[in-house]
């Protein structure tokens, strides 16, 4: 692979930081998101090499999972951080997780990279554009431990968890599912997802579908129904998950729905929109500025100079 374009799945990454880094500032205030943050960041541009960073943010939600589906994400607890360091001295607040985005908008403002911010839907949707429509065939890494992203993943997609250290491509996921990415949506949307509070077939996982079901070749969700319906009808005594799966149907079809990334849910606004940031603004190199906001921010635990020579060679024209 060459130099590829870096996707950042940017609200994942800030809040493993949140949740792990206890460093406040010399105020007291909480600002291990940032931190850690830009220090992954910084050794992520400077090991691959990417030829354009893209950050992209989450806007509030999908209205239209919503309306699919009105629980969707509604059990999801908020990220609290780690007290192992300072005990309850840590201040636990939605404000503050605000004031450490907020800084970091500002501090990537000044860096050679593209913040993308879509009002009014999910950051999965943006990616998924960008790999699916403005950069398919161009080599891409997704920067998220989201597994959602599997889906998107083919010969020119790779997705990179920074909790475990490993890239993740096609032959990986095969090679732990028996699912190919192209079938990964469909096994999930029997699955279902436990963290989007989205239900799944009862007694259906990953490893029981691949076992009954083929997930190398092309499947759809009408193929798994069908032959569910076969194995009612016919069999003496068919197991329970092909019962589970004919009686979920309507389940099951909502669920692809709301985890298929396409261009299904964006708006073309919104389409017009992400196009119009890719194409038409230019990140700019401020060094001056991106030292002035950090100082401002009066924390420690930047090498600010280390950190600038990592994105010093983004240049875009």
């Amino acid at each position: 692979m060459g130099m590829p374009i870096l996707i950042i799945d940017s609200l994942n990454l800030f809040v493993r930081n949140y949740i792990a880094n206890p460093q406040m500032d010399n105020n007291g205030e909480l600002v291990g998101g940032i931190v850690g943050y830009m220090k992954s960041l910084a050794k992520l541009v400077k090991d691959l090499s990417p030829k354009k960073v893209i950050v992209v943010w989450e806007s509030g939600g999908s209205p239209r999972r919503l309306q699919l589906f009105p629980a969707y994400k509604q059990r999801r607890k908020p990220p609290r951080p780690m007290n192992r360091t300072y005990g309850d001295a840590i201040p636990d607040n939605e404000d503050n997780k605000n004031y450490q985005i907020r800084a970091l908008l500002q501090l990537l403002k000044y860096l050679p990279v593209y913040q993308l911010y879509i009002e009014n839907c999910e950051a999965d949707d943006v990616i998924g554009y960008l790999c699916k429509s403005t950069y398919q065939n161009e080599e891409k890494i997704i920067l998220s431990t989201d597994k959602d992203f599997y889906q998107l993943v083919d010969e020119k997609t790779r997705i990179f968890n920074p909790a475990t250290k490993v890239f993740v491509n096609k032959k990986d996921i095969i090679e732990k599912y028996n699912i190919t990415p192209d079938n990964f949506c469909v096994a999930k949307a029997f699955n279902g997802d436990s963290s989007d509070n989205i239900p799944g077939v009862p007694r259906v996982g990953f490893k029981s579908l691949s076992k009954r079901f083929d997930f190398i070749n092309d499947i759809t969700i009408n193929d798994i129904i069908e032959e569910s319906k076969e194995h009612v009808l016919n069999d003496k005594k068919p197991l329970v998950m092909y019962e589970n799966i004919v009686q979920s149907e309507e389940l099951v079809r909502r669920n692809m729905k709301i985890m298929k990334l396409d261009n299904a849910l964006l708006s073309f606004e919104q389409i017009q929109e992400v196009t119009r940031i890719i194409n038409d603004f230019k990140p700019k190199w401020s060094k001056i500025k991106f030292f002035k906001r950090y100082l401002d921010l009066e924390m420690d635990g930047l090498d600010i100079e280390r950190l600038c020579n990592c994105f010093s060679y983004l240049v875009y024209s």
